[in-house]
């Protein structure tokens, strides 16, 4: 069985779920950086046991709600290296290079 095929409208109306979930967990939580790889990895792990929860109840709902929760805290963790936030003393000095600017419509290439 072949997969479908996700059209622009997808993953435009995607993004904009994930846009509204960072901008209403900003508003409720603040925007405050991960300090650390670890606080990183703990919220991304503890997001990552409630998808599993809410797949094991085979609804839906829940489900969206936690990817967009894991979706946001990527984007957070992402944000707090590119504000050298993370206290990691190996972090390289081009770090931007890892950032492309916003309206660039071109993938990224894989590191390493």
């Amino acid at each position: 069985m072949s997969r479908p095929r996700l059209v622009e409208e997808d993953l435009q109306r995607a993004r904009e779920v994930v846009r509204r979930e960072l901008l209403y967990q900003l508003a409720t939580k603040g925007d405050h950086a991960f300090v650390s790889s670890h606080e990183v990895l703990g919220v991304v792990t503890e997001e990552y046991a409630e998808i599993e929860g809410a797949v094991q109840s085979n609804d839906l709902i829940p489900i969206m709600l936690e990817l967009r929760h894991m979706a946001v805290a990527c984007l957070l963790g992402l944000a707090s290296i590119r504000a050298k936030a993370l206290n990691w003393p190996h972090a390289p000095d081009n770090i931007d290079d890892a950032f492309p600017a916003p309206g660039k419509d071109q993938a990224l290439v894989p590191a390493g």
